[in-house]
């Protein structure tokens, strides 16, 4: 398994493999959580959220997470703006899948 500093050069090396498999999960409303969570994270996550609401507050929002966890402010932040946007949000745990509160 890959750690996001390696994906990160193999995208930067190989940028159309890579950018083209996010473009179509971002043109779909898919966010797909795979690291640590964060405060950047969090951040990040909430700009996609409140774009897609606001885009459209009907379709659906599908968040897969394989995730060990992480900081539970920024976790809890993300969880209050689910329940505060009017798009619906589906989150599915794939792989690793936990809460870790630091």
């Amino acid at each position: 398994m890959q750690n996001n500093e390696e994906l990160l050069e193999l995208m930067l090396q190989q940028p159309s493999k890579y950018s083209d498999t996010y473009v179509r999960l971002a043109n779909k409303r898919i966010i797909f959580l795979s690291e640590v969570f964060t405060k950047e994270v969090s951040s990040a996550m909430s700009a996609l959220l409140m774009y897609y609401d606001n885009q459209n507050s009907e379709e659906d929002i599908t968040i897969y997470i394989n995730s060990v966890g992480g900081d539970a402010a920024s976790l809890s932040n993300i969880v209050d703006l689910i329940n505060a946007i009017k798009a619906p949000v589906k989150t599915v745990g794939i792989a690793a899948c936990s809460r870790n509160q630091r």
